[in-house]
């Protein structure tokens, strides 16, 4: 069901992260105030929005599960360690699978809303200007970034205020299918917001 989980802990077996904060799994609505004013005199309920999953950005025909098949036939049982130069092989065809993950190309000038965690990428003063979109908290900066098909480029109209990082938000507008490269990641969508609104549980 939830293929990025799948690429997530690949890496997690061969690459060692920071571990998670005690509020890495809370969805926090930090942002009101600012949101509010990102979205000052723009509609609340935008015509035609469609909610969709992490799951939808990815096309059911990609199956990333194959690459540690692969690597699991062509390794065996082996015992190794992290220096151990198959598993650096192992992780350079990871993250370049991940860079040309492929993408749905159907979500081409499609309104949607999607729940995500804000990752800035400029700030002004305590506003993003612009920010990635991630699924989950730590994508791109504690642990390795997800696939490009799991990274969404938004830049609003009105800077939206943060507290730090990992705000969580819906975000609603038109998907533009487009690679953008940031100092974080590729992303392989961008959406171009009328609603940016903080996730409430």
């Amino acid at each position: 069901m939830l293929k990025h989980i799948i690429i997530i802990s690949l890496y997690g077996f061969f690459i060692t992260s920071c571990s998670e904060s005690e509020n890495e799994h809370a969805l926090i609505d930090k942002a009101t105030n600012a949101t509010e004013t990102a979205n000052e005199g723009k509609p609340n309920t935008p015509q035609a929005a469609e909610e969709i999953s992490w799951d939808d950005l990815i096309p059911v025909d990609s199956n990333p599960e194959l690459l540690l098949e692969d690597f699991a036939k062509k390794y065996g049982d082996k015992d190794f360690d992290s220096n151990d130069p198959m598993v650096t092989e192992f992780k350079e065809a990871l993250l370049g699978a991940n860079k040309a993950s492929p993408i749905v190309k159907s979500l081409q000038g499609k309104n949607v809303k999607i729940a995500g965690y804000v990752l800035p990428l400029n700030m002004k003063g305590e506003e993003a200007t612009e920010f990635l979109l991630v699924p989950y908290v730590g994508a791109c900066v504690h642990v390795p970034p997800p696939p490009a098909n799991q990274i969404i480029y938004v830049a609003p109209e009105k800077s939206l205020e943060v507290d730090g990082l990992y705000d969580a938000v819906w975000v609603t507008g038109k998907v533009v299918i487009e690679q953008n490269s940031t100092e974080y990641a590729e992303s392989g969508y961008t959406i171009v917001p009328t609603l940016i609104e903080p996730y409430e549980m």
